[in-house]
């Protein structure tokens, strides 16, 4: 009987053993994987930056000033200034279109791309509304921004990105 404990012994580390192999060679690729992936995330990250920056740059200038117009009831002069940035946001998206996404990002960045074109015409809803001096059309507009605005910075944190978020604290 216990040479047959034994032999039961020597299997079971032997399947252990087994076992502990077969999760080191799942892993291992697996690892690999994830760091492929970070490092083409690194790249995309480090060519859409600069343009984002200066989208975020441009746009503070545009923008600046604009919420004391609103609460001194220059709802036109406003406008203007929200369809500068509407403009100036479409042009960046042009230019964000144009960098290769690493494939295994494709359709979360292709929905950030999208939804980027979606802030950019309630930019422009809310620069129309101002104009036409619809007040709580506008603020609505503007509360939608923001909505989306969050779910557009959402899809994007694994990235870390830094300018390519959108703030909607407006001076």
């Amino acid at each position: 009987m216990k040479g047959l404990r034994g032999t039961i012994r020597n299997m079971s580390s032997m399947r252990i053993a087994a076992a502990c192999v077969l999760a080191l060679a799942v892993a291992a690729p697996l690892a690999v994987a994830a760091t492929v992936q970070e490092e083409e995330r690194k790249q995309y990250k480090d060519q859409v930056e600069p343009i984002c920056k200066k989208n975020a740059e441009e746009n503070k200038s545009i923008l600046k000033g604009v919420r004391e117009k609103v609460n001194k009831g220059k709802l036109v002069l406003a406008g203007q200034q929200f369809i500068k940035a509407a403009a100036a946001l479409r042009k960046t998206l042009s230019k964000l279109k144009e960098v290769p996404r690493p494939p295994s990002d494709e359709a979360k960045l292709k929905e950030w791309l999208k939804r980027i074109g979606e802030e950019a015409t309630l930019l422009q809803k809310v620069g129309k509304a101002l104009k036409e001096e619809k007040r709580r059309r506008a603020e609505s507009l503007s509360a939608q921004l923001e909505a989306g605005a969050r779910l557009t910075n959402s899809l994007v944190v694994p990235f870390g990105f830094r300018h390519c978020r959108f703030e909607t604290t407006i001076s």
